[in-house]
């Protein structure tokens, strides 16, 4: 078996692509359902505001990832998506969700939010049984080793975070935010974060609205939205328009401020908007005293931030091949599995066939078969150790290959 990845990322597709390649979680329910009907034997999607990814095994890998690639451009329908396509196979798709999992591949390096999103990711696929020996021993190991790191050299302690980005972006825009209009659009992890964010640095007037949550029911999952005003989400039009400053992060799969709504504003107005697809639309940024930001021009700050970061990077990548190396031999020596087991299979075949001899031949009280039978197992045990273990320690192909062929003309197993 061998593993693969295709990655849609920001590294290569700018946000008009990587909006269109999202992954909700019933398109990751029909894209693998999708995808087990190809030549893959198992399949596992992460998909973030910054990456849509899809992990495979498969027997073929270079068959298995062409597949993946044709289906993914006929799932969106974009052609051009093809030119956005960042592919690797075995040990370079390992090193890939190694240094994905530690934050090492982020636009801010060692964020924490990709580590739980890469466990979320294959608790997904192993609950859609899409997921098995393969992708949950690459996907396990690579979150043992990120979690590792992260409390080694503590890479993500000061908060690097896209909504602290976008936080710090726009208050470096205006100079000053204490005494202005705040409007948070979406009240899960992203919007939360901002909130805290500017409740530390003391903004008083802030308001907040959730698509999810029409009739504005103080509910909402972090109790710090207790602490502020709430806006009924069809009225967030008509609010907007005395406001400063407008976060946005909901999970919507469509714009949820449209071009053709907007209001007519008088002052300047920041929007920042932290959602993948986006949730702004792009034409708002045509209107009078208003300024949209995306991801993308949060590239930008978060380089001027990530210097001791990348210190500390370069540490975690000298570790991470010895990591990725070991995760890669265990996939390699699987292709040894059936022939250890016939040679364990054998082992049993052959003390069955001499314990039913001597049972015949030999008159033996229950004592005395006991001891036999132990001195028959461990003996051939014994046997047949060393060669499994020389099995196991093999490196190279062509070597596997050869044992293989070797032990099948000696035992024909």
């Amino acid at each position: 078996m061998q593993v693969g990845v295709i990655s849609i990322n920001h590294k290569k597709a700018p946000v008009e692509i990587r909006e269109i390649a999202v992954f909700t979680d019933k398109k990751k329910i029909e894209a693998i359902d999708g995808l087990l009907e190809l030549d893959i034997e198992e399949a596992s999607i992460l998909s973030t505001c910054n990456r849509s990814e899809i992990y495979i095994a498969a027997k073929d890998i270079n068959k298995g990832l062409n597949q993946v690639k044709a289906f993914l451009i006929d799932y969106f329908k974009v052609k051009e998506l093809k030119h956005y396509l960042v592919i690797s196979a075995n040990e370079k798709a390992i090193e890939h969700l190694y240094k994905v999992a530690s934050g090492l591949d982020s636009i801010v390096i060692g964020e924490d939010q990709i580590l739980g999103q890469v466990k979320d990711a294959l608790e997904f696929s192993m609950e859609l049984g899409s997921s098995k020996k393969f992708l949950n021993k690459l996907f396990r190991d690579a979150t043992t080793f990120a979690k590792k790191m992260k409390h080694t050299y503590k890479i993500s302690e000061k908060p690097l975070s896209i909504p602290y980005i976008g936080f710090l972006f726009v208050k470096e825009k205006l100079g000053h935010i204490k005494d202005k209009k705040i409007f948070i659009i979406g009240t899960g992890e992203m919007g939360a974060l901002v909130l805290k964010h500017l409740k530390t640095n003391g903004v008083e007037d802030i308001s907040v609205c959730s698509r999810t949550k029409r009739e504005c029911k103080k509910d909402p999952v972090d109790p710090i939205f207790d602490t502020v005003q709430w806006i009924p989400y069809e009225e967030r039009y008509s609010h907007i328009q005395e406001i400063d400053i407008i976060f946005s992060a909901t999970s919507s799969p469509h714009t949820i401020l449209r071009y053709e709504k907007y209001p007519k504003i008088t002052h300047k107005q920041i929007i920042m908007d932290m959602a993948m697809p986006r949730d702004i639309d792009p034409k708002i940024e045509t209107l009078e005293y208003v300024d949209v930001y995306n991801i993308d021009d949060l590239n930008e700050i978060s380089q001027n931030n990530q210097a001791s970061r990348e210190t500390m990077a370069l540490k975690i990548e000298a570790e991470l091949m010895n990591a990725v190396e070991c995760t890669s031999q265990w996939i390699k020596l699987t292709k040894m599995d059936p022939i250890i087991q016939s040679l364990q299979s054998l082992q049993q075949e052959v003390a069955r066939d001499t314990l039913d001899m001597i049972d015949h031949k030999l008159d033996l009280n229950k004592k005395e078969k006991i001891l036999i039978e132990k001195l028959i197992h461990t003996s051939l045990k014994r046997m047949v150790r060393t060669p499994i273990k020389a099995l196991k320690q093999l490196n190279e192909e062509d070597e596997i290959k050869a044992y293989k062929e070797m032990l099948h003309k000696l035992y024909d197993i």
